[in-house]
């Protein structure tokens, strides 16, 4: 290890030939005897202009796979959009190449951020989309993933989105009940339930139920873990 004998406090750096970027950092102080500080980094430099946009396809999003339905388990991140499957992790070229379009947004999305879009077609709107770009270099937001999808009954020309069983806008809440896994927690605030699931990988799936007229209001689904 590389060392540093101060006059308060001693630091030992470890770093492998085989992990270049990585290093751990142990402070000691002497004042205290006892370690103030351990540092752990990874970090790899790379030498890009922030303002230059690639319009090359990430490698990552040539790892997605069209799912050809809901599939046998209820809690896989699948939806229905204007009667396409989508894994959510979906590609934006993907819902472009079935005549989406985005019209509101930043269209270039700088490396490891998230920016929010909304997409058309024909008349159907989504103004809830998150995306992603984990890549190392700004892209387009056509090369970006979709982390989040949201829809409420009071966006204007709610676009047809379904969750697993078919589950929309509109479904009531036995219909939900019907399809839904025991995985699911339930909270009330008001006149709304609130059916949600976390899973440990980070996939988020909320449901919101209006109680007084027994209807789906809003629902979202999350998943960054591309």
């Amino acid at each position: 290890p590389d060392e540093y004998d101060g006059s308060s406090y001693v630091s030992l750096t470890y770093q492998w030939s085989y992990l270049p970027d990585a290093k751990v950092k142990f402070t000691f102080s002497k004042e205290g005897n006892r370690y103030d500080e351990i540092m752990l980094s990874n970090h790899k430099e790379v030498n890009i202009d922030p303002t230059e946009t690639s319009t090359e396809r990430p490698e990552y999003l040539s790892g997605y796979v069209v799912p050809s339905g809901y599939g046998s388990d209820s809690l896989a991140p699948v939806i229905m959009l204007d009667g396409v499957y989508y894994r959510v992790g979906v590609p934006v070229s993907e819902l472009l190449k079935n005549g989406w379009k985005i019209v509101s947004g930043r269209l270039d999305v700088p490396c490891g951020n998230m920016e929010n879009i909304w997409l058309e077609k024909d008349g159907q709107i989504l103004n809830k989309v998150e995306i992603g770009n984990p890549d190392e270099k700004q892209v387009s937001a056509a090369n970006c993933f979709i982390g989040h999808l949201e829809v409420d009954s009071a966006d204007y020309g709610v676009a047809a989105f379904s969750l697993y069983g078919d589950v929309t806008i509109g479904t009531t809440e036995e219909r939900l009940l019907e399809v839904l896994s025991n995985e699911f927690e339930v909270n009330e605030y008001g006149s709304t339930r609130k059916y949600s699931y976390t899973s440990r990988d980070g996939l988020e799936i909320g449901i919101y139920v209006n109680t007084e007229l027994n209807r789906v209001e809003r629902m979202y689904i999350e998943d960054w873990s591309w």
